[in-house]
């Protein structure tokens, strides 16, 4: 099973789990009886093949895409997006968003600050950047909450690698 995530035109980024050890940490492990849950999922990092190790920058008037592919019964639940930025004057709402982001009725502005983004089909993700004019970096903590079954038991996992969205050249 893996995840690209495509900023535009720039380089794919590809997230491959390493499924064997996955699978075997998930079916040794009783996590309590809890498989992960929408809310509260277990976190994939670690398993990942190839763990980015830079934060990449986010241009503007770009579509994001995550593509999951592997496992025919995975499915990405929905994504979210975080400010991470040292200077943040406290969370965002629609408005902040809105500078940075195309709003639509896949997305939505909660009350912690985040921004949710609802998946296009099982598969895609998409999220779309403005022509973001503001002079300040913001860091984001992105995540994709993934559903993928083992073993006739279906899992809940996020993984959450860093972005940058810059307005310099």
């Amino acid at each position: 099973m893996h995840l690209t995530i495509t900023p535009g035109n720039g380089p794919s980024l590809d997230l491959e789990f390493l499924m064997p050890v996955l699978i075997e940490s998930l079916l040794k492990t009783d996590f309590n009886a809890n498989n992960g849950s929408p809310i509260h999922p277990i976190n994939l990092d670690q398993y990942l093949k190839n763990r980015p190790d830079t934060i990449f920058p986010i241009d503007r008037n770009i579509t994001i895409e995550a593509t999951l592919e592997g496992r025919p019964e995975s499915k990405i639940e929905y994504g979210e997006v975080k400010n991470v930025s040292k200077n943040s004057k406290g969370y965002m709402k629609s408005l902040d968003w809105e500078k940075y982001f195309h709003l639509s009725n896949q997305t939505n502005s909660a009350p912690n600050g985040s921004l949710y983004v609802l998946p296009e089909n099982e598969k895609l993700l998409k999220l779309c950047t403005v022509d973001y004019s503001t002079e300040d970096n913001l860091f984001i903590s992105y995540g994709a909450v993934l559903s993928f079954v083992i073993e006739g038991c279906r899992y809940y996992g996020s993984i959450d690698p860093i972005a940058k969205i810059s307005s310099s050249e």
